[in-house]
């Protein structure tokens, strides 16, 4: 999606991904609308394959708040029963996708060392 459209519906409130990881991370407009610009000028590689991914890094007190929140018989069950609401500010980090030649496995790395993060967008995720 070109990022006029997706500008347009971010701003309109009809992004489900957007209203997630603001809800997830509190992630404001501004800042994913930034990331979502250099996302969207993926180069892709000679295969037309996709390069570029985003990410999403939560805080445990944002991780223990999406718990007791959406799944408070989950979190009663994990023993989590309260975090702290001054850290709750995600942060969204550039990766870079790489196929592994021998296995085909997809790896993501941030600033050179391999990424292990659980929210991943790129250009091809539905919005």
């Amino acid at each position: 999606m070109k990022y006029e459209n997706v500008k347009k519906l971010v701003d309109s409130g009809k992004s489900k991904l957007f209203e997630n990881w603001h809800e997830i991370g509190n992630i404001s407009i501004d800042e994913f609308l930034a990331e979502y610009k250099w996302l969207s000028e993926d180069p892709l590689d000679e295969k037309g394959r996709i390069t570029r991914d985003l990410g999403l890094e939560v805080t445990e007190d944002a991780q223990n708040k999406f718990m007791l929140v959406h799944n408070p018989e989950q979190a009663k069950i994990m023993g989590i029963k309260t975090y702290n609401s001054n850290n709750l500010k995600g942060k969204m980090v550039r990766l870079n996708r790489a196929i592994d030649p021998v296995t085909n496995r997809v790896e993501f790395f941030h600033n050179g060392k391999l990424w292990n993060g659980d929210l991943i967008c790129n250009i091809r995720t539905e919005l």
